[in-house]
């Protein structure tokens, strides 16, 4: 202890020195968006390879079950080409199938790093502007919706989750197709909440919540979860509705990112429209 203080009153110039640089960084990053996504880009060219590494050390440990879980998936859908049917699609899907759009492309990633214990999660995959991922492009996993893609490097990108404070999905009532918007607002990565559906509507536990297409990032009828408990809303307008994601944010490891090839058109038209 006498060892640590004799340290820091040596040092304790640069050391006071690092702390205001720190504080001048953090300043900066959180009032400046431009230079906030210019920092989540070199901060991902520069530990997204050690994010991979560590990645490659704890699949070791769960080989079987991944293992497992794909050879599940690819039984499905070698099921489907021998059946030369989209009738029946994997769980990610619970309309029809949302990714048979010639417009859509689909790439394949792997999770490198994640959290799902703070208030602003975020991911890693190892995949990047060179494999033909760009901002705002719709993550799935196997059992439905993960997340948008925040910002990219080459080899990398950075996925905000929906178990993130600051993320909305717009999600509707399979059966029913009402709409509302799924925030994640339990503190619990198993569960969100869907806002905006009316008193008025039936709704029962277990109903299949299902994205809506209406935002330009998600196509409609990616799996989101099901209803897990219904409570009256405090101005009795609107259900207080508790969702079961479908997603397993602490299991997942292999996403795959939607490129929509006419999204940027679609935000355009949008965008002139509403500003006439």
């Amino acid at each position: 202890m006498r060892s640590l203080i004799q340290f820091i009153l040596k040092y304790q110039n640069f050391i006071l020195f690092l702390l205001l640089e720190l504080a001048s960084l953090l300043f900066v990053l959180n009032r400046n968006a431009y230079q906030s996504a210019r920092f989540y880009t070199w901060s991902l060219a520069t530990m997204g390879g050690v994010y991979e590494r560590q990645s490659q050390v704890k699949d070791y440990f769960s080989l079987r079950s991944t293992n497992e879980e794909l050879v599940k998936e690819n039984a499905v859908l070698k099921e489907l080409i021998i059946k030369g049917s989209s009738s029946e699609l994997p769980s990610m899907f619970s309309l029809q199938d949302p990714l048979a759009d010639k417009d859509i492309d689909i790439i394949p990633a792997k999770v490198v790093k994640a959290s799902v214990s703070q208030q602003h999660n975020l991911m890693t995959i190892n995949v990047g502007y060179q494999d033909g991922v760009a901002s705002d492009m719709a993550v799935v996993g196997t059992h439905g919706v993960v997340g948008v893609i925040k910002s990219v490097s080459r080899h990398y990108s950075i996925v905000l989750p929906l178990i993130n404070v600051e993320y909305r999905v717009s999600s509707k009532l399979k059966n029913s197709d009402y709409f509302g918007t799924m925030r994640w607002d339990t503190n619990d990565y198993k569960y969100a909440s869907l806002k905006g559906i009316e008193e008025h509507v039936e709704v029962l536990v277990g109903d299949t919540i299902v994205t809506s297409g209406y935002g330009a990032i998600f196509p409609e009828g990616v799996m989101v979860g099901t209803i897990d408990r219904i409570e009256g809303g405090k101005e009795g307008v609107f259900h207080e509705l508790n969702v079961d994601l479908s997603t397993d944010y602490k299991r997942l490891i292999y996403v795959y990112v939607i490129r929509n090839n006419t999204m940027d058109e679609r935000k355009e038209i949008e965008k002139n429209t509403q500003s006439n």
